[in-house]
């Protein structure tokens, strides 16, 4: 049985889009070879299957799928074609719990991603996927690559955000190599009280690591300094003057009078270039800061 899950913001899915509302439509019509005296027979317009007008994938049989298989074909239904169709899902659930005992924790952070997009889960397998987390070592969690990390991390968020401590610190050591725009998002939703050291850790680092970055365009290094000042506002971040937060600012202001230079140019005189930088760098910090 499928319990509701978490608010999340879906499409209604394949079966809304193509059909509206499933409901028996009756239409009483009399057969043309009935004769008039006889007693009247009807014909009943039934609507088509509901998997009519879905995409092939939700008409696969998944019982004999292996796990590697299983856990691709619902990720492209969740986050490809954001299918919400009960039964499709009912059937999915039923396969992944005879395969429960094999699922890693690469499975399960997959796994986690295409629970955060549904509205209707099984919590017994979902519990299952966040508590190996939670009970994971350090040393395997160090094993699954960046980006499996980031999708556990994003789909924490949403499920339990309690259990983002222990997928976040991992990915303090890999910051520099982490994508900004998703770290930003990724810490305003783990600024709650209970992943408060593991984010301000992360925050940290990957201000540090974007200033060492030459290839973060200014949309990415602002869109960070945002995060980490809601951040700092809302008391889950120190900043100093030696801060992660401080080193982004400077690197920003420095950023953004290069790209001043280059664009206004010097007069002859040196002030009226420097004097342009100074307004925009000021422009761009006044928002963050």
């Amino acid at each position: 049985m499928l319990a509701p899950s978490w608010p999340c913001r879906c499409f209604m899915g394949w079966t809304s889009q193509a059909h509206g509302p499933q409901r028996l439509a009756y239409r009483p019509r009399r057969l043309a070879s009935a004769p008039l005296c006889s007693a009247d027979r009807w014909k009943f317009a039934i609507p088509p299957p509901l998997v009519d007008g879905m995409p092939s994938i939700a008409t696969v049989s998944v019982t004999a799928m292996r796990l590697t298989r299983l856990v691709g074909h619902g990720r492209d239904a969740a986050l490809r074609w954001r299918i919400q169709h009960p039964p499709f899902w009912e059937a999915f659930f039923k396969r992944l719990r005879e395969l429960q005992d094999e699922i890693s924790l690469a499975d399960a952070a997959r796994l986690l991603e295409v629970f955060s997009q549904l509205r209707l889960v099984d919590m017994q397998l979902v519990n299952s996927c966040v508590d190996r987390f939670e009970s994971a070592d350090p040393e395997a969690l160090l094993e699954l690559h960046e980006q499996e990390l980031l999708q556990a991390a994003e789909a924490l968020a949403v499920i339990r955000p309690a259990a983002m401590a222990s997928v976040l610190r991992p990915l303090t050591g890999r910051a520099y190599r982490l994508d900004p725009r998703r770290v930003s998002h990724l810490l305003l939703a783990a600024s709650g009280k209970e992943a408060t050291a593991a984010a301000a850790e992360l925050a940290d680092a990957t201000c540090r690591a974007m200033v060492d970055r030459e290839d973060t365009n200014a949309k990415q290094l602002v869109m960070l300094a945002e995060a980490v000042n809601k951040m700092a506002e809302a008391g889950v971040y120190r900043s100093g003057p030696r801060s992660g937060q401080e080193l982004l600012l400077q690197h920003i202001t420095r950023r953004t009078r290069e790209a001043a230079e280059t664009q206004l140019g010097r007069h002859a005189d040196g002030h009226g270039g420097d004097d342009a930088s100074d307004t925009i760098a000021s422009a761009t910090l006044s928002g963050v800061r």
